[in-house]
């Protein structure tokens, strides 16, 4: 089950520029890593994805934006003390709603679900799949450059964790918490033309759970087309 949170939105980069546009997509790439705990063992790795979102803008500044992060692992088949990995990945979805303030600022919230599987061979061969969702809320900061803008932003979420079995151990009953986490982005923005951006960002989000950790760190670019 991004994800999501979004620790940021690119609407909030894209809320400026696109004033007189009701729509903008986007796509882009992100590489970096990914370090997952819990109370059976912990799980490292590189991790590539492929972004893709959509924003539409409506009145008095608000917006509404759908981002989406499909991800694999860049270091397959890794031997750990328990076990070895292989088989990663990881979609992130992120629902956001927001609201463009006066001097660059903005506030947003929505909902995030996060899901990621691995196949894991320690004695037998089974599968892991852990689920991540719930609520945020954040709030974001723009500065405009002589040629683009930087923004930063950062967000607290409240999440639902699920730890479910496939393979050999199909039939366990699933693991469940719950817990919370921050994220951080810092991202710039550049305007090809009117209508085209380039976005280069940088995220991290961590969070937290009585059986489990979560952590994403994350450098990707992106192209905005505003509609």
């Amino acid at each position: 089950m991004n994800d999501k949170l979004i620790v940021f939105s690119l609407a909030l980069a894209c809320a400026s520029p696109a004033a007189a546009a009701d729509f903008a997509g986007r796509v882009g790439f992100s590489s970096g890593s990914m370090d997952s705990a819990w109370s059976g063992g912990g799980f490292s790795t590189d991790q590539s994805s492929t972004n893709y979102g959509l924003s539409y803008f409506l009145n008095d500044g608000y917006f509404l934006d759908l981002s989406i992060r499909q991800g694999d692992d860049a270091t397959p088949d890794q031997t750990l003390d328990n076990g070895t990995f292989n088989n990663f990945s990881r979609d992130d979805t992120v629902y956001t709603i927001g609201k463009s303030l006066d001097d660059g600022i903005s506030v947003f919230g929505g909902m995030m679900t996060s899901e990621y599987t691995i196949d894991v061979t320690q004695g037998g061969t089974f599968s892991e799949t852990i689920e991540l969702e719930g609520l945020y809320v954040g709030i974001g900061k723009s500065f405009p450059m002589k040629t683009g803008s930087i923004n930063v932003s950062a967000a607290y979420a409240d999440l639902d964790f699920e730890l479910s079995y496939g393979g050999d151990l199909e039939g366990n009953e699933p693991i469940e918490d719950s817990g919370s986490g921050l994220s951080y982005t810092i991202a710039y923005n550049y305007p090809v033309n009117s209508n085209v951006l380039v976005n280069a960002e940088y995220k991290s989000q961590s969070y937290g759970f009585e059986l489990a950790d979560d952590e994403v760190n994350q450098y990707g670019i992106n192209l905005v087309y505003l509609f």
